[in-house]
């Protein structure tokens, strides 16, 4: 976003130009303030980091394929997890990155988005069901969210990031999906207080050709001097004019 004075009023316009009903129920924006030549970026629980000087990977292979050059810069050469390896098709990237001497948390740093592929294939998915559609829908919805978040992790849907400790590959996190019309920066933090390596070995797991991965990097920075302020909007207003803050500034029942 551009840098706003105090004194001046942003205003953001947020549109859906999809066939589809969107239901937005809180809006809501995080100022953060962080020193000058840093970059923070938040994970997925919202907690923010500051990337500061970000490492190269060494080494990122796929089974015996490097794909080492394809992740060292933002450009437009991805890596699509298009590998056909294994019964299951999921594809494991392994990333080999330098690690400082006194580090307790690395910082790993993406540029990535899901793919157009995984976008049509889930679209060919749900028109098998076709009449039963709709009920379907209904039954999904009644599914507790832990049970419909676990579904997207074993197709291979949402990615899952591990670390290497003690020749074991522990699970950190995942990457959740982000759509397929734009790269994001994403950052998942690895706790490294039980590392003792000198290098730091992540591997990040897909279903085949769900996302398109542009960069990877590691960063050790520190998280200090950020301050981050909740800002709650002072005026919402739809397309013909109708007042609809009250819907937007809890998360409650009540949705636009």
């Amino acid at each position: 976003l551009p840098r706003v004075k105090p004194d001046k009023v942003l205003e953001i316009k947020v549109a859906n130009k999809l066939k589809e009903q969107q239901f937005i129920n809180q809006v809501d924006m995080m100022q953060v303030s962080h020193p000058a030549g840093t970059l923070v970026l938040p994970d997925r629980q919202g907690g923010m980091h500051l990337i500061t000087d970000p490492v190269k990977l060494t080494n990122a292979k796929v089974d015996e394929l490097d794909i080492t050059q394809l992740l060292e810069h933002q450009d437009s050469t991805n890596f699509t997890f298009n590998v056909e390896s294994g019964e299951d098709f999921f594809n494991n990237v392994t990333l080999t990155f330098p690690k400082p001497k006194v580090s307790s948390e690395g910082h790993l740093v993406m540029h990535t988005k899901n793919s157009l592929w995984g976008d049509y294939l889930f679209g060919e998915f749900t028109k098998l069901f076709g009449s039963k559609y709709s009920s379907w829908i209904e039954k999904q919805n009644k599914k507790p969210t832990e049970e419909t978040g676990h579904w997207a992790i074993d197709q291979g849907l949402a990615m899952k990031v591990y670390v290497e400790i003690d020749n074991e590959w522990k699970f950190v996190d995942i990457v959740d999906l982000v759509g397929p019309l734009a790269f994001r920066d994403i950052v998942v933090p690895i706790d490294l207080t039980e590392h003792q390596s000198e290098t730091v070995r992540v591997k990040i797991s897909s279903g085949f050709m769900m996302w398109d991965l542009d960069y990877v990097a590691m960063d050790y920075s520190a998280d200090s001097g950020i301050e981050v302020k909740q800002i709650n909007p002072s005026q919402a207003i739809t397309q013909n004019g109708d007042d609809v803050l009250a819907a937007l500034t809890a998360a409650d029942a009540n949705y636009l």
